[in-house]
């Protein structure tokens, strides 16, 4: 298993979590998260939805640690795992569809058009009777949830301080990027499919 960038700093951290608790469990909670994160973020609590939405990025990041240390890597958990992610980012741009209704809807348009692939790509392999390759999320994936935060903390930054134009612009960037990384990220998915 590839090694990334935050697996050195998570690995204490991992060492001490016990036993039982498993990567899928870690993301079930960020799964429940979501709610929490919603409602602050519609209602404008800011420090409480800032707190729980830290919490499902670092728990998003502990769970591939965790799957990676213990060999715990499994085809539910590649897949469970950027889906749980899609919808919270999802959830957090349908909040801000009507300040950027186009790249907004682009940028969910893509993740759908991902998802789909990827339950067809399960689909076919069944019907096949062949054994279905462990995706997961890819480099451009993983840098494409890196943007989806920047756009969120961007949000969250138009909210509580700034409504300029240069955050607009610079909001605007974030989902521009987030949607060419989307489409590089389907793209690096049919290459895969096809050399299975």
């Amino acid at each position: 298993m590839r090694e990334y960038f935050f697996d050195k700093y998570l690995s204490r951290i991992v060492k001490i979590i016990p036993a039982w608790l498993t990567p899928n469990m870690i993301t079930v909670v960020r799964l429940f998260f979501i709610v929490p994160v919603i409602l602050f973020l519609v209602t404008k609590i800011w420090v409480w939805f800032a707190v729980f939405y830290i919490l499902c990025l670092i728990s998003d990041a502990l769970d591939g640690a965790l799957s990676r240390e213990r060999g715990m890597h499994s085809k539910f958990g590649a897949t469970f795992d950027p889906v749980v992610d899609k919808l919270l980012h999802w959830s957090i741009f349908c909040v801000y569809f009507p300040f950027y209704p186009m790249l907004v809807g682009v940028a969910i348009f893509l993740d759908i058009i991902i998802a789909i692939g990827g339950l067809v790509v399960i689909l076919y392999y069944r019907k096949v009777q062949r054994v279905l390759p462990i995706l997961g999320a890819n480099m451009y994936g993983k840098m494409k949830v890196v943007l989806q935060s920047a756009c969120v903390g961007a949000f969250f930054y138009r909210d509580l301080f700034s409504n300029s134009d240069l955050n607009y612009y610079i909001t605007v960037i974030f989902l521009l990027v987030t949607i060419l990384l989307s489409c590089i990220s389907i793209f690096r998915y049919v290459i895969i499919i096809n050399k299975k």
